[in-house]
């Protein structure tokens, strides 16, 4: 899988320090981008992460217990949610989320 380097200062011992830092590639994250910001303002934000790569689950970007985001998707998405689900990489389980969002909304 394709990786990005990003420079980085970083502070040790009081002095800056450039680093070089490997990145997983998230190609299909920025693809879902409004899906994305949509999933931290409504079920995910009490969180900011830096960076969300590719093979990133719910689960990875979430402190909170596995049952509170399966209740927060349930309601925000308007469907069952299911631990696989939460599992699965977010650039697969979000699309379908929100079709059955929008599907339930038209009920």
């Amino acid at each position: 899988m394709p990786q990005r380097s990003i420079q980085v200062k970083t502070l040790r011992g009081g002095a800056g320090i450039v680093e070089s830092m490997e990145f997983t590639c998230d190609e299909k994250i920025r693809g879902i981008r409004d899906l994305i910001d949509a999933l931290f303002q409504h079920v995910l934000y009490d969180e900011e992460p830096l960076f969300i790569g590719d093979e990133a689950t719910m689960l990875d970007l979430s402190a909170a217990p596995a049952d509170e985001i399966l209740n927060r998707c349930t309601r925000y998405y308007r469907t069952a949610v299911s631990l696989h689900e939460l599992r699965q990489p977010l650039w697969q389980v979000l699309p379908d989320l929100e079709r059955r969002r929008q599907v339930s909304s038209v009920l």
